[in-house]
């Protein structure tokens, strides 16, 4: 009995910090301070926490802690602190436990007991000194809280029906404008809460006493921020200053989301407030007369001015963001259908309505919103004497006070107007025209009729941005930015659809009404393939999705022949510009599948390039101005080869797209044909190499699989003998292999992939250690010969695609001469790989088994072909094959593979005769003849063969493997050069070695 006491008088601490006994012991500490000094603040903060702590965890375990704390009234101690002199020492833990407190409540109930007799209404009134940023932070999150607490029943908490008052949205407003971006964000979030909540008083409230005041407010409050980002554009010369700019613009896609947000709602009433706000105060004025050329329109001095292309910008991130139909359907009247000179300068002038009609002034400041919601209070505190305190807040927007001395009762005489704009679904010729007489309205909508047939004004200035005869790559950008989003835009009018685009009629396509549009768009796809570079990735990217948006449908498209045939002449001009290169640089295929890879793999965002800070700039070409190449354009050598690849596959998908084809030769590797990791495979058929890899902290035992196209590593399974499973693979066209000099039994094997850098990615980087130095020959061999076929292979299909396959030999690079058909492919692979790209992949079980097994069936019918590893040559050039006459008598070639060996020689083999001789002893002297070499490379494809002791090996195998047959009589028959079929050593041969 006597602790009970002691706890009930504060004096003993409870030990359980999580009790109703402890909340007891706590409200004796209120208590007994009830006023706040400066010696006690610190117990009173550390209280108010704790009593956070305890009611959060009532909610959840123990209902009798909120009995206790609504019998003893202990949040009107909270509102009695707030209101002392003291009392902003602890301001910021109120608000804090506050927040908390609502924060993380559950139970439906416990929230009702919280809000009851309308304490947190008082709360929200109070005077707190919002110069503190931790306060006003932590108010405006308090508020925050609230609304999203806000629902059909817990209205009734925040919105007093009988006298018009709602708290909670009227003191959040003030704050619309402040300079902190997270305080602005806070009262967006709220204000969308309370607009969604379907309670028709409430929302007659805000129809009638805020809509109008507070929207007008908002758009001028954006219409200053467009002007700012005006003047932040014209400042912003150098590339490298651009902070500011893009604070500027994240800004204005904020506003344009909260607003597309509030259309959400689907409010009517709201809409129609916002949608009249807009057209009138900003997209009119502002937006569309910086659009109208000064020698065919003369606009008003009162209007503000903007750049063009500015605001071309910023209608694309309308387009982009909103898609409320009215909206749209209007700045489409506008934009295509608009030819009288007056009827935009008409919208924006000064409305002949009565005096006191203070919101049809669009071209002047509305009244400041922070004075009319004090006002709303004040006649409040006039008429009902228990009315609540207001608050009077400094107002932070950067807007003159010009007119804050208007009646505040002149807001009231807009009602019937408002309710008359909100009550009914104006058609948007007719919301176009509000605030005009009658006879205005009638003369415009019937000069609007009389034009339609033709372009509107502003479109007709817009296309001429697209002129390639004056080009400006800055206007073209976003002008086609601009057709883009519109295109796209859910909200589009059909009658714009059909002006744009081609029509069907009972089955039958019409052609499109606009052609010089597509005129303009085909004449920036043919500027793109000049040779000086003046046409952007990102200009052709978007031009191409445009002619696919305007052209294209879901099951096929329309384009004219004469168009068509100027698109097809554009791709062949690209792939012209590529075979110079093709012929020339060494690292054509990396860079071309690199290429590929990112434009294939990147999704095109038109909302992200808007995004982009660098396109309201002038265009530059210097890497250091940390824009990629898409934006900018190339500098060097290197960065023009990649523009034209990235030219060539967008002109290329444009193509198939029009012509609706699909791309069956890109990429140049199937992905879904691959080895991947972990995958089992039979490879109780396979070419196995065992080897152990020399990691940096460990050594893995390993078995190389011999594959035409894949590096692959595998260990075996334990479960299933024969079978293996997959621990690496990539691409063997990626592979260097490098001789270990201290050691002949080892490898050092590199995997580099190119980056969009330029700087490569090393993937692999060890060292591959064999039994003995003849495995380690022969892997070295396998990887060589396998990298240099597999790319050949490829840059074989780009030289398809370019074109260059049905142009003569002399035309085309060394690497694609060849003496026989299948001359690129060493010992019959062109089955073997074909039948690799051609396989499903079902986890690719067996699948090198059987393609090896088939390759072999192949070989026992199919020529043996002349392998570049092992061709040995006297002279210091290559071979030329194809023409026998320009051949040097004095070259011998040999090729073997397993069990096969052959040569050829001009000078041994008689021309007269199919199926000669050879003179071992000639033979054997050329052989002894040769100088230690290494085999030559005859690839154009930038492979360089590794020069090592173990090409002198094979060098002197083959002098041994020459001479017994030179002792004996045994005749070897050659290949002619005028014969193509070549004539083989007997295999069974004793006295020949194999390796």
């Amino acid at each position: 009995m006597i602790s009970k006491a002691r706890i009930w008088m504060g004096i003993g601490k409870p030990k359980n910090p999580h009790s109703i006994e402890n909340l007891k012991y706590l409200y004796g500490i209120l208590n007994k301070n009830q006023s706040v000094t400066e010696n006690n603040k610190d117990l009173l903060i550390e209280t108010l926490r704790s009593i956070s702590e305890i009611l959060i965890w009532g909610d959840q375990n123990d209902s009798g802690v909120f009995d206790f704390f609504l019998e003893k009234q202990m949040i009107t101690f909270f509102l009695h602190y707030m209101r002392q002199k003291y009392g902003r020492f602890i301001c910021v833990q109120l608000l804090q436990t506050l927040n908390i407190l609502f924060e993380n409540i559950r139970n439906e109930t416990s929230l009702y007991f919280l809000l009851s007799n309308n304490h947190i209404n008082n709360i929200i009134l109070n005077k707190f000194d919002f110069s503190d940023e931790e306060v006003m932070a932590y108010y405006i999150s308090f508020l925050k809280t609230l609304s999203l607490k806000l629902n059909s029943h817990s209205i009734h908490f925040f919105f007093n029906e009988r006298v018009s008052e709602f708290p909670l949205y009227v003191e959040a407003l003030k704050f619309f404008d402040h300079p902190e971006a997270m305080v602005r964000i806070a009262v967006r979030t709220l204000t969308l809460n309370v607009f969604r909540v379907p309670v028709q008083q409430m929302q007659k409230f805000i129809k009638e006493k805020t809509a109008q005041c507070y929207f007008s407010n908002l758009v001028w409050l954006i219409r200053n921020h467009v002007l700012d980002l005006d003047i932040c554009v014209k400042n912003t010369i150098d590339h490298t200053k651009k902070s500011s700019l893009i604070d500027s613009i994240d800004e204005y896609i904020d506003h344009l989301n909260y607003l597309q947000d509030i259309y959400m709602i689907d409010n009517q009433s709201l809409s129609n407030f916002l949608t009249q706000q807009l057209i009138r105060r900003l997209f009119v004025p502002v937006f569309l007369s910086s659009l109208i050329r000064k020698d065919k329109f003369l606009v008003k001095d009162q209007m503000p001015n903007i750049q063009p292309f500015l605001a071309v910008f910023l209608l694309s991130h309308v387009f982009s963001i909103i898609t409320y139909k009215p909206l749209i359907a209007d700045l489409c009247e506008l934009i295509f259908f608009v030819n009288d000179d007056k009827l935009i300068d008409q919208m924006c002038q000064r409305s002949k309505n009565p005096p006191g009609q203070t919101f049809d002034d669009y071209m002047s400041e509305p009244r400041n919103l922070v004075n009319y919601l004090s006002s709303l209070s004040s006649e409040k505190k006039r008429t009902h004497s228990h009315s609540r305190r207001s608050l009077s807040v400094p107002h932070f927007s950067s807007l003159n006070k010009s007119n804050e001395n208007v009646n505040p009762n002149e807001e009231l005489n807009i009602e019937p107007l408002a309710d008359k704009a909100n009550d009914e679904i104006l058609d948007n010729s007719e919301l176009l025209a509000l605030n005009i007489t009658d006879d205005e309205k009638h003369r415009n909508l019937s000069v609007m009729s009389k034009n339609q047939a033709q372009l509107g004004l502003i479109f007709e200035n817009l296309l001429q941005y697209l002129n390639t005869n004056d080009y400006d790559e800055l206007n073209s950008l976003i002008c086609l930015s601009f057709m883009y989003t519109m295109v796209n835009n859910p909200g589009l009018p059909s009658k714009v659809v059909d002006l744009i685009k081609p029509r069907q009629t009972n089955g039958e396509t019409s052609p499109m009404n606009n052609e010089n549009l597509m005129d303009y768009l085909i004449k920036i796809v043919e500027k793109s393939v000049e040779p000086d570079y003046k046409v952007r990735l990102s200009t052709l990217e978007i031009a191409t999705r445009v002619i696919k948006s305007i052209a294209c449908t879901a099951h096929r498209s329309y384009i004219s022949e004469g168009h068509m045939t100027r698109i097809e002449q554009v791709r062949m001009q690209s792939a012209s510009m590529l075979r110079e290169s093709f012929r020339t640089e060494e690292m054509f295929l990396d860079m071309f599948e690199h290429e590929y890879h990112s434009f294939n793999s990147q999704t095109f965002s038109c909302e992200m390039l808007l995004r982009e800070w660098s396109i309201l700039l002038t265009p530059t070409s210097t890497p250091l101005s940390g824009i990629e190449l898409t934006k900018r354009f190339p500098c060097g050598d290197t960065e023009k080869l990649k523009h034209l690849m990235r030219n060539f596959f967008l002109i290329r998908t444009l193509c198939l797209n029009l012509t609706n084809e699909i791309e069956n030769q890109l990429p140049l590797t199937k992905q879904e044909h691959l080895v991947k990791e972990n995958d089992a495979l039979d490879l109780n058929s396979s070419d196995l190499i065992a080897c152990t890899v020399n990691l940096k902290d460990k050594k893995d035992r390993r078995f190389l699989v011999i594959d035409p196209i894949q590096f692959i590593l595998v260990e075996p399974e334990v479960k299933r003998i024969g079978w293996g499973i997959v621990k690496f693979s990539d691409l063997i066209q990626d592979v260097e292999v490098t001789p270990d000099k201290e050691d002949s039994r080892s490898l050092s094997i590199t995997i580099k992939k190119s980056t969009q850098s330029g700087k490569p990615y090393i993937l692999l980087n060890s060292t591959f250690t064999f039994d003995d130095h003849i495995r380690c020959m022969a892997a070295k061999q396998h990887l060589v010969r396998a990298r240099e076929r597999a790319r050949r292979i490829k840059l074989e299909k780009i030289a398809q695609l370019l074109n260059l396959s049905s142009n003569s030999n002399a035309q085309k690079p060394n690497f694609l001469h060849s003496q026989s058909q299948n001359d690129i492919l060493p010992y019959n692979l062109v089955a073997g790989y074909n039948l690799l790209n051609n396989l499903s992949h079902p986890g690719r079980a067996s699948m090198i088994s059987s393609t090896w097994s088939q390759i072999a069936q192949a070989e026992k019918h199919t020529q043996m072909i002349s392998s570049p590893m092992a061709a040995f040559s006297k002279t210091s050039s290559p071979v030329n094959t194809n023409n026998s006459s320009s051949s040097d008598p004095n070259t011998i070639s040999v090729s073997f593979y397993r069990n096969q060996i052959s040569f050829t020689s001009p000078s041994l083999a008689s021309s007269s005769n199919s199926n000669p001789s050879l003179d071992t002893n000639k033979l054997k002297e050329k052989i002894e003849s040769l100088p230690v070499f290494s085999p030559k490379n005859t690839s154009d494809s930038g492979v360089q063969l590794n020069q090592n002791e173990s090409d002198d090996f094979l060098t002197t195998k083959l002098k041994e493997t020459i001479k017994p047959l030179a002792d004996d009589d045994t005749q070897m028959n050659v290949n002619n050069e005028s014969n193509s079929e070549p004539i083989i050593f007997n295999p069974d041969d004793p006295s020949i070695q194999y390796y």
